[in-house]
């Protein structure tokens, strides 16, 4: 902005903090010096920050179809602005997700240069509200020209970490390595969050080629990172037991609904963004319903199923890939 136009304040306090400014935002100022009546340097900028990001609640997903996503980062150049340093430089890249036709949604890394470490970093969490969250990753390991999958190198690993400390440390809470590692089709991989119940939590994706120079070139992606309660495979409660199957799903699934003494059911389908995409309340027999929904024309990610009676409302997650 021009001086003047933007916010003007006069401080003895140098330095001088501010407060009230939008969470990961960048902002430009410009500093004067006001010595006395008259006397009164000329502007000198702009000077640009950025504010942190606050940590997220969950529940939380990210479908990586922009890169880089909102508070994420990855390690560049040996030193990223969060997380580990000392790395190489970073490999991540957006495409589509297993080499697949379509709109850019995941994120691939390619391991072929002995000691490379590319790091993708998550937002910070706060976990200390929910109890046993999970973490749920879509990941697929392709070729890089998108052929037949091919195996990662015998000492290469990609790992899911965590950090309880702002990224000055880090913990392995799950490893793909060649004896553990998901098809070009990918699939859906769920690690236990209980253990961690703190406020500072952050996340990374870890890929390092080992000190064997293996000739493989392969890709791996990740399609989606959810933070959520654990999905249950059956809940039971008043009145109303459901089911869903498959789940995870591409998009068709079934939904079983038996009921006990209830004379309304309604049943409404929503996106993470508190959209509707799916309703129904007019059924021939309610106390056995048999639905199939197809979702297959929506984004993939997570959706919450409402069964709502005039016994109570039932939730249940559902997750399409």
């Amino acid at each position: 902005f021009t001086p003047g136009t933007g916010t003007s304040i006069v401080t003895g306090s140098n330095p001088y903090s501010l407060a009230g400014l939008t969470a990961a935002t960048s902002y430009d100022f410009y500093v004067r010096a006001i010595c006395g009546p008259g006397d009164t340097s000329a502007q000198v900028g702009p000077y640009t920050f950025t504010t942190a990001c606050n940590a997220y609640t969950p529940v939380y997903t990210e479908a990586f179809d922009v890169f880089m996503p909102a508070c994420w980062d990855e390690a560049a150049d040996g030193t990223p602005i969060t997380g580990p340093t000392g790395l190489g430089t970073s490999q991540w890249s957006h495409t589509n997700y297993l080499n697949g036709t379509g709109a850019n949604d995941a994120v691939k890394v390619n391991l072929y240069n002995t000691g490379s470490n590319e790091w993708l970093i998550s937002p910070t969490f706060d976990l200390s509200g929910g109890g046993a969250y999970e973490l749920q990753i879509n990941a697929g390991l392709t070729s890089w020209n998108g052929a037949a999958a091919v195996n990662m190198g015998s000492d290469d690993t990609v790992q899911v970490v965590i950090s309880t400390d702002g990224g000055a440390t880090w913990a392995a809470i799950y490893t793909w390595d060649v004896n553990n590692q998901p098809n070009e089709l990918g699939a859906m991989y769920t690690m236990d969050l209980s253990a961690y119940t703190g406020a500072n939590n952050m996340f990374a994706i870890w890929g390092t080629e080992g000190a064997v120079d293996d000739t493989e070139d392969f890709d791996f992606h990740i399609g989606d990172f959810t933070i959520d309660i654990p999905t249950a495979v059956s809940s039971t409660e008043n009145n109303v037991a459901l089911t869903v199957y498959p789940n995870p799903n591409n998009g068709v699934f079934t939904l079983n609904v038996n009921t006990t003494d209830v004379k309304e059911l309604n049943i409404t389908v929503m996106n993470v963004q508190g959209q509707t995409v799916f309703s129904k309340n007019n059924f021939d027999n309610l106390t056995n319903v048999n639905e199939q929904i197809d979702l297959s024309n929506n984004a993939k990610g997570v959706y919450f199923i409402n069964v709502t009676s005039d016994k109570g409302v039932k939730t249940h997650k559902v997750i399409v890939q």
